[in-house]
């Protein structure tokens, strides 16, 4: 960012896999990702930043009655908070996955989801059980330990 840094907030990733929601291991972070999570994070800062210069410039503009330079502007406003939401949650938060990655966590997700719904009919309880103890998002994830043996037949 050269000589117009900021030093206004810290970001901290601390990424743990925890089996029982009381322990945890580290989890190690693809370069890559990080590299993703870093430019993105500069991005908005830049985005914010420029989102802050606009609206100082969009009050001197009003208050000079500038009409040209305020629709201006507006449409410069507009076209950066434009990225800002395709950059962010609702929530604010960054999104990070990459395009391909979300489709990919996606599909698995619903064709998991389609496999558990076609086992309500022949299967109640072992679909109950998957629902409970299936989980979908960034990784998917099967949490054993209610202790309860199936009995599978062809």
């Amino acid at each position: 960012m050269g000589d117009a840094r900021t030093y206004e907030e810290t970001l901290a990733v601390r990424a743990v896999n925890s089996r029982d929601g009381m322990t945890a291991d580290w989890v190690h972070l693809p370069y890559d990702l990080l590299g993703r999570i870093s430019s993105r994070v500069m991005a908005l800062a830049a985005y914010r930043g420029e989102l802050a210069d606009i609206e100082a410039d969009l009050e001197a503009a009003r208050a000079n009655n500038d009409l040209a330079r305020i629709e201006s502007l507006e449409a410069k406003k507009e076209d950066l908070q434009d990225e800002v939401l395709r950059a962010t949650r609702p929530s604010g938060a960054l999104k990070v996955a990459c395009p391909d990655d979300e489709r990919a966590r996606k599909a698995v997700s619903k064709a998991i989801a389609k496999a558990i719904a076609s086992l309500d009919a022949r299967q109640p309880a072992l679909a109950a059980h998957l629902r409970r103890r299936l989980t979908t998002g960034l990784y998917c994830t099967y949490r054993s330990g209610d202790g309860i043996a199936w009995d599978v037949e062809r």
